[in-house]
């Protein structure tokens, strides 16, 4: 069985987060309604305790939540939605993704590879044999994915 664990990018903060848990919310008042999830973000350290981690809890809006595949590359680092990877086969860097399904795992090239074309979505299957290294993500490293 796949363990279930995600990341988040913080979008204010520009940088990742492991994720402890999600938390569905459901909020009604006079006011507004709000159904949607919250994120309790991992942060790493304070000014007086640079060695802790504290929690906090953010609005959906505020982050980016990506999901665990399962796998790990080469290196034994796991993946996650959106990371770069290589093949080292030749190819260009490649996102990871499921496919617009939702059916498995694999990745797309957001290189322009014809003037009709803006993504290519070959979403090979991707499995745990596959010789692929992470490289980056779209978030921290989108330099990686440009011609």
């Amino acid at each position: 069985m796949r363990e279930i664990k995600y990341k988040a990018w913080h979008k204010k903060d520009k940088k990742m987060y492991d994720v402890a848990c999600l938390e569905w919310a459901h909020h009604y008042s006079s006011e507004f309604t709000y159904i949607g999830f919250h994120v309790n973000i991992i942060r790493k350290g304070t000014l007086d305790k640079p060695n802790s981690l504290y929690f906090e809890w953010v609005a959906e809006n505020e982050v980016i939540v990506l999901l665990y595949t399962g796998l790990k590359d080469k290196n034994e680092k796991e993946i996650y939605e959106g990371d770069i990877v290589n093949r080292h086969l030749g190819h260009p860097p490649r996102v990871i993704t499921w496919t617009p399904e939702g059916r498995y795992l694999g990745w797309y090239s957001s290189r322009l590879e014809s003037q009709q074309t803006k993504n290519i979505m070959d979403h090979l299957p991707l499995g745990q044999d596959e010789e692929i290294e992470i490289i980056g993500n779209i978030y921290e490293n989108p330099e990686l994915l440009k011609p």
